[in-house]
Parts: structure tokens; sequence; C-alpha cells
């Protein structure tokens, strides 16, 4: 909740939270593939270059989330992202927060917003620590599996995935968050 509190203004190259605890009938969307209720913690939006870009979003700041669950997670949203009902989701939820005032932006970002279309958005996926200081080193194999898993699945799935670490929850925190791609033979910075 203080995340989504704090980051509500959509600006170029900032993330902005639009959602919180995202969820999906799945027998509403158009894939067999998706075999239980897609649910994401947050739904985040950029704007990259005048395009809407939309991060479905694992947040993660407990001893358990950091680790064990990073490849069910990782497998559970690349099941649902790219779905067409979940893509017109996204942008109505986009446009109808911004109709109620609850997303900040300024008068271009808003005429992008309000003439958004599926074909003209991305979406991709995001890890969002934060928290780590009391146990990141004690979890330093599990994360780094983790790591490895969604480095190599997302290669092979051709799926985008970053992550970002928040230091600490406040005011414009995403602002300050640094998106990161996964590298080969990486390791989460949580700095």
């Amino acid at each position: 909740n203080m995340i989504a509190a704090y980051n509500s203004n959509l600006e170029e190259g900032m993330l902005a939270v639009i959602d919180m605890e995202y969820s999906v009938d799945r027998t509403k969307l158009s894939s067999a593939k998706i075999v239980k209720n897609p649910k994401a913690d947050l739904i985040c939006a950029t704007v990259e270059k005048d395009k809407i870009v939309f991060y479905i979003t694992e947040y993660k700041s407990t001893e358990n989330g950091f680790g064990v669950s990073l490849k069910e997670h990782y497998d559970d949203m690349t099941m649902y992202y790219d779905d067409i009902r979940i893509k017109k989701h996204l942008i109505k939820t986009l446009q109808e927060r911004l109709k109620y005032g609850l997303i900040g932006c300024n008068k271009k970002i808003a005429n992008i917003i309000n003439d958004l279309a599926v074909d003209n958005i991305d979406v991709k996926l995001l890890f969002l620590f934060s928290d780590s200081a009391d146990y990141r080193e004690k979890k330093k194999n599990v994360l780094s599996r983790g790591y490895s898993y969604i480095f190599e699945k997302s290669k092979s799935d051709d799926i985008s995935v970053e992550y970002a670490y928040i230091n600490k929850i406040e005011l414009g925190c995403l602002k300050k968050a640094i998106l990161r791609d996964f590298e080969k033979e990486g390791m989460f910075e949580l700095v």
C-alpha cells in the first residue's frame, strides 16, 4: 500500500503503481495455457519514448520471498502477461485511474493514455525487492539459483524481465529504483 501511495505519478522513465493485488479470472482469458487465476502484487507503468510500458510486478520483501518462490512466480507471470485480454484490461485500468485522478501525469502523457491501443503498449515482467539487508547473505545461494533460472528461462522464452531494488519505502522510491536486466552469470544487485 505504501509503495502504491508514494508512487502515483506517471512520468517518462519513472515507474508509477496503477494497481495492487491484480487478479483476473482465468476463465475470461483467451489462453488454454493459463491453468490458474493470474495474480500480480503490483501493476506498474512508465512512459518510454512516448509509449506506455506496463510491468507485471512481483514484490518481495520477506526472507521466504527472497528465493524459493522466484521460479514459481516467474513461471506464473509468463503464463498470462501477453494475453490480449490482460493487455486490454491493463489499458482500461490505467485509463480509469487517470479519469478518477488516482494517477497523476502531464497533459501529453494523459493524451497518450487516452489513445492507448493493444498494439502500442509493451508488457514486461518485473521483480521488485526491498528490505534485503537482514538476510541477503543467508539467502545468497537461493537467490543465485533463482537469478540463474530467470535468466535462462527468460532468454529461451524470449520474455522481457527486469528487477529493481528499493532501499527505503518512501515518497518517489520507485523513481530511485534502477531497473536492471538479468545478465549471464549475474546475481541480484540488491543495493
